[in-house]
């Protein structure tokens, strides 16, 4: 007679988990910038920025990796590639020998989103030596579909249909040079205020040599615009005069220290000097000689705004440049007035170093090189600098401004008034009056009366009066503030503080959100007097902005999971960890195997939270357990602010997503705050094949916007292993006909002769064949064993002494008898094992049959 047998494991729903692919968006945006010169021998800095920009069938693009094939003879800088999230590249080689860099799935961009890295790649000196140039693209490439990384084949060349989108940059070239030069200098906003005698300042210029060779022969001359005095190191005077009567000596102006102002070799005035915008200039020339490879020459000087500009002609004749004394000379300043009018004169200095340069050049290059470089600030009468504490946005807190208004050596100014444009969710604050419409309570007036002080040289700091003047709150929920005029003596400082609320709502009644940027615009205007003696006179209007800015902080997110160390595995309060931190026997699983997860997220302590949606992307080969999802311990957010979808995740037809927040003009907003933590669990249907995608891991993502609608999002992911199947294997054989052999046979013995008549025990052999080798040495819960009887044999011809190990019979019909290839019509023998079956474990299963047509 013949028989079968068959293994069922404990069944498992089976659920889809592909998202459905978006339409493909009109696509990405990439942007290369690099370094216009580098010395040879140097990082050049690169930065790549990658857009998703809004517009018309724009959609989300998901795990951007940026690919940058560095030129010929350029290598990658080791850890240098911010922010330090991005992650290193992968270094590959491409065909021609270049480097291949390429950040794996850095980021995902919302749609009006951008995300931008930087890092430095070093030129070989040998392969690039000065005179040398290098271009290079960076590449962008998204997908539609979360789950999909951009490939790249062993070469580093994108693999088609790896993506859906991707853009390049337009090349960024950057020329090798064996000396370069750099210029700096330390007023506010790039604001100098006129006075050559109170208002000097410091300008510091940087020669770097190549560290490959020394440079012969250095010269340096600085270019210095008619309407700068050179003031050499200070405490010199080289005028036969005063600038005006009255006016200090130049002798007044701070020293510098030698050892950082070196002397120069020439101070001449010149007009039209070759290579430079026409006009009148001062020369400055130093011969700094032989730069050692890899040396740095530092030069300060002083300088200042005269009254008036230089020009060719000095009272009482020019002193020789090699004399030194055209320096700190007013004698020549009978030029055009620097004075503020309604506009501000651009004060642009300009820098040439010459040099021979030792080492190997770039074929076709000279080995006399240039290097140049200009620095440009404005000649002020009046300014102001604004600044705003704190620097992030916190809804119903105070927001403290201060407006620093200067005046220069030259002028008074008078009836200055500072005119604010508070930006709507912020409303200005005094004493007296809630100045927003319809007098929210939020912007109720306390103990916030604005102040203001004044100094200026040889006098005492002293408060003095000031107030809004007049406040109107505008449609679009700003407000322009004017405050009380003041008077700025010369050289003086009036430092204005005000204080506004940070509002909850705006204007409109919508909350501030996380992503918002509050910018404040100041204007001043006055009218600057003259001092006494100088050659100015009337009274002139001058004016002057600034801003500040107050940023807004985001939220959090974090996705754990709870490790393999409970037998039977179910989800409970954790504890939850980062697969990283667990052992990896922890975070090893198996088909059949159920896996728990918690996401949670960490809502602005400041700002409300527009429209967040959070999306649990499952594991490939994972389904959904139906009804797993619960808030968990830590959750704050109010059950009635999460809509979940149970039915879709259960059916398979979408991700558990969670759209979080009260609703509030057609818009979710989440309280600052809150916080979203919620569980669930996945069972594995299946083990990872060839056909797995990209990123198998758990993918948490959060989106939201801000109130502008420009969405911005967060992802955390956990990583976890699916180890194949155990084997199972199940063999069948006769163990004994009319109780011969005595001690039965050994498993899987066929082909014995019976006859009718003969009583035959046949035995079913169940063995676990896992191996550590093969990564699947794990225990299998509860099989369920089927011995399926020959037809026409039925359970009534079997004695239930004659079925080992507790097994039952059922015949057709019987409830929990499956159909066995079709055949409905036999019996069957059932071992059913509640218990794990270990691994490597054998099972001989015995059933004795009361006769025999055919052999086994």
């Amino acid at each position: 007679m013949a028989t079968a047998a068959a293994l069922v494991l404990p069944a498992t729903v089976i659920l889809a988990t592909a998202t459905s692919a978006a339409a493909v968006g009109p696509g990405i945006t990439v942007v290369k910038t690099a370094d216009a010169s580098v010395l040879v021998g140097t990082p050049i800095s690169y930065s790549v920025k990658a857009a998703n920009p809004v517009q018309a069938g724009a959609v989300p693009e998901y795990n951007l990796s940026v690919r940058d094939v560095l030129p010929a003879g350029v290598s990658y800088v080791a850890g240098s590639t911010t922010p330090s999230n991005a992650g290193e590249p992968r270094s590959l080689t491409d065909a021609t020998g270049r480097t291949v860099l390429i950040w794996d799935n850095i980021t995902d961009i919302q749609v009006g989103g951008s995300y931008g890295i930087s890092f430095k790649a070093l030129p070989d000196p040998t392969a690039l030596p000065p005179g040398s140039s290098v271009s290079n693209v960076g590449d962008g490439y998204t997908n539609v579909n979360p789950r999909k990384v951009a490939s790249f084949t062993a070469i580093g060349m994108p693999i088609a249909g790896s993506y859906t989108q991707t853009a390049s940059s337009t090349p960024a070239a950057t020329l090798i040079i064996p000396i370069e030069v750099t210029k700096a200098e330390p007023s506010s906003e790039g604001e100098l205020m006129r006075g050559v005698h109170d208002n000097t300042t410091v300008y510091t210029l940087t020669v770097s040599n190549s560290g490959q060779a020394p440079t012969n022969g250095v010269v340096v001359v600085d270019y210095v615009p008619a309407n700068l005095e050179f003031l050499g190191c200070g405490g010199i005077d080289n005028s036969t005069g005063p600038e005006y009567p009255g006016a200090p000596s130049l002798t007044g102006t701070p020293i510098i220290p030698s050892a950082q102002c070196p002397t120069p070799v020439s101070v001449a005035t010149v007009l039209n000097p070759a290579g430079q915008p026409t006009g009148v200039y001062t020369a400055v020339t130093w011969h700094v000689g032989v730069l050692a490879a890899g040396e740095i020459q530092t030069i300060k000087y002083a300088a200042g705004i005269p009254l008036q500009a230089n020009t060719m002609a000095f009272t009482g004749g020019t002193p020789t440049p090699s004399s030194l004394r055209q320096a700190a000379n007013m004698n020549n300043n009978n030029g055009a007035s620097t004075r503020e009018t309604t506009i501000e004169q651009a004060v642009t200095n300009n820098v040439v170093v010459t040099g021979t340069y030792t080492g190997p050049m770039a074929s076709g290059s000279n080995s006399a090189v240039t290097a140049t470089t200009s620095l440009t600030r404005t000649a002020e009468d009046l300014a102001v600098a604004k600044a705003a504490t704190p620097s992030s946005f916190v809804g119903g807190a105070i927001a403290t401004y201060s407006l620093l208004i200067r005046g220069s050596e030259y002028v008074s100014s008078a009836g200055v008034i500072a005119n604010d444009l508070i930006p709507n969710g912020l409303c200005p604050l005094d004493a007296t009056t809630n100045y927003a419409n319809n007098s929210p309570p939020e912007c109720n007036p306390g103990a916030f009366t604005p102040t203001a002080t004044v100094s200026s040289p040889g006098n005492a700091t002293t408060a003095i009066p000031i107030s809004f003047s007049n406040v109107m709150a505008n449609a679009d929920g700003s407000f322009n503030v004017t405050f009380s005029p003041v008077a700025v003596p010369k050289d003086g400082i009036v430092t204005v503080t005000y204080r506004a609320r940070m509002r909850s709502t705006y204007i409109d009644g919508d909350p501030t959100a996380s992503g918002d940027d509050y910018t404040n615009n100041v204007s001043i205007s006055g009218t600057s007097t003259p001092i006494p003696n100088t050659p100015e006179s009337g009274p002139q209007t001058v004016a002057d902005v600034s801003s500040a800015t107050i940023a807004s902080d985001s939220p959090s997110i974090d996705k754990t999971v709870m490790g393999n160390t409970i037998t039977p595995y179910t989800c409970g309060q954790g504890p939850y960890s980062k697969s990283a931190d667990l052992p990896a026997a922890q975070t090893l699983f198996h088909k059949g195997d159920r896996v728990c997860f918690q996401l949670q997220v960490n809502f602005s302590n400041s700002n409300n939270t527009r429209n967040p949606r959070v999306t649990d992307f499952l594991p490939p080969g994972a389904s959904y357990e139906a009804g797993s999802a619960v808030l968990a311990s830590g959750n704050t957010l109010p059950a009635a602010q999460v809509s979940f979808n149970e039915s879709a995740a259960a059916a398979g037809s979408a991700n558990p997503t969670w759209t979080l927040g009260a609703t509030q003009g057609g818009q979710n907003y989440v309280a600052a705050g809150e916080v979203f933590t919620v569980r669930l669990s996945v069972i594995f249907r299946s083990t990872p094949t060839a056909n797995t995608p990209d990123i198998t891991g758990n993918l948490m993502k959060l989106r939201a916007e801000n109130t502008a609608g420009v969405a911005f999002s967060l992802r955390d992911r956990e990583v976890i292993s699916i180890a194949p199947s155990p084997v199972v294997s199940l063999k069948k054989g006769v163990y004994q006909v009319n109780a011969l052999p005595a001690a039965g046979n050994g498993p899987n013995v066929d082909n014995v002769v019976v006859q009718q008549g003969d009583t035959v025990r046949f035995r079913v052999d169940l063995s676990n064949d896992g191996t550590a080798a093969n990564g699947n040495q794990v225990p299998v819960y509860a099989p369920d064993v089927w011995d399926v009887l020959p037809t026409g044999v039925t359970c009534a011809q079997i004695p239930t002494a004659g079925i080992s190990d507790g097994g039952v019979c059922t015949n057709p019909g019987d409830a929990g008898q499956p159909t066995f290839a079709g055949n409905a019509t036999s019996s069957a023998i059932r071992w059913q094992l509640p218990t794990s079956y270990t691994i490597g474990q054998i099972s001989p299963f015995l059933t004795t049959c009361p006769k025999s047509d055919s052999e086994e």
